[in-house]
């Protein structure tokens, strides 16, 4: 088995010495750092190898820049195809004492793998070559003190404290003397119409004249008009209830709403309401109160015009079926609606 490793020096870099392999090399307060790195077939390497690069960090950034590098070291691959393998290591004891003189350092080892395993065992090991990190060297004398650096910026204000107890209550001030009266508020808006006085009494009846004799029956004359009922406040309503209004469709009411005694109106809308809603107030306790005095006297009048118990809407009363004039309508048991009808008010 053939085995070529080329070691090279490049000599003497910043004060530093190296010996040859084996040795040591130092320099005053530097660490020493190994770089290993692929070396193409060559010059150096006939079949290519590994190119080991040592030295001290002189600038102190870790790094082994090139400036740096105080000596190069090529392991060329065997001529029979073996390949050059590279350890590098920390020092042992017995290394820091006999190498570095105690101090710390590390030990690039080199050679061929000659079982092919991908190790550097130790009996392939055929160079050690010993770097040191450099003793650190004497205090240099204190430089000159810099400029004063501008002041940082304001930081941010810290959070407020909690609060203080609150103080004990001061003694009560003098009462201040009585200020101008105010200017006198606006005038309120004028209130409801009072209701309408009741009828007054009706006057005494005259005395009966004396029965005539009877004439010949004259033809039936048209259907005579009935005075209008006094209807006092209610006249402006268009709907009155006890209890409960309900509207379950498109209802339109045609005047005020009075609810009395109940409190319930539901379904406003849909429906619409035109004239104002009146739930359990004066106005609803007088509209009541004469409303029941109109349907009494109603009630009081003459039977007037006889109608069958059909529906009223097709019987017909002078006009047109279903047109009914002023008047008062009596049946012997019952009055159907079955038809439109039409309540006529003579123009009145």
């Amino acid at each position: 088995m053939l085995k070529k490793i080329f070691l090279c020096l490049l000599g003497i870099l910043f004060g530093a010495t190296l010996a040859g392999c084996g040795s040591s090399a130092s320099t005053t307060g530097h660490d020493a750092l190994v770089n290993v790195s692929a070396e193409p077939a060559g010059t150096n390497c006939e079949l290519g190898g590994q190119k080991i690069e040592s030295g001290l960090d002189l600038n102190g950034d870790g790094t082994l820049n090139t400036d740096e590098v105080i000596k190069t070291i090529y392991v060329c691959n065997g001529t029979d195809g073996k390949t050059a393998l590279i350890n590098v290591r920390d020092l042992t004891g017995a290394e820091k004492a006999a190498q570095c003189a105690g101090g710390d350092g590390k030990a690039i080892e080199t050679g061929i793998d000659t079982n092919d395993d991908g190790t550097l065992d130790p009996d392939e090991i055929t160079s050690t070559t010993y770097i040191c990190n450099g003793t650190a060297g004497a205090t240099g004398a204190t430089g000159v003190t810099g400029s004063t650096g501008a002041t940082g910026a304001t930081g941010a204000t810290g959070a407020t404290g909690p609060a203080g107890s609150t103080g004990a209550t001061g003694s009560t001030g003098a009462t201040g003397s009585t200020g101008s009266t105010g200017a006198t508020g606006v005038t309120g808006s004028t209130g409801a119409t009072g209701a309408t006085g009741s009828t007054g009494a009706t006057g005494a009846t005259g005395s009966t004249g004396a029965t005539g004799a009877t004439g010949v029956t004259g033809a039936t004359g048209a259907t005579g008009t009935v005075d209008a009922i006094d209807l006092g406040l209610a006249r402006t309503f268009g709907l009155m209830a006890i209890d409960t209004i309900t509207n379950t469709g498109n209802s339109i009411i045609n005047g005020d709403v009075s609810l009395d005694t109940g409190t319930s109106i539901t379904g406003f809308g849909p429906g619409v309401v035109n004239g104002t809603v009146h739930i359990n107030d004066a106005v609803t306790d007088i509209a009541r109160a004469d409303l029941l005095t109109a349907y009494n006297f109603a009630k009081g009048l003459p039977s007037g015009t006889t109608v069958a118990t059909t529906d009223l809407g097709a019987q017909t009363f002078g006009s047109g079926a279903g047109i009914i004039p002023p008047g008062t309508y009596t049946s012997g048991s019952s009055i159907s609606i079955g038809t439109d009808i039409t309540l006529d008010a003579m123009n009145d």
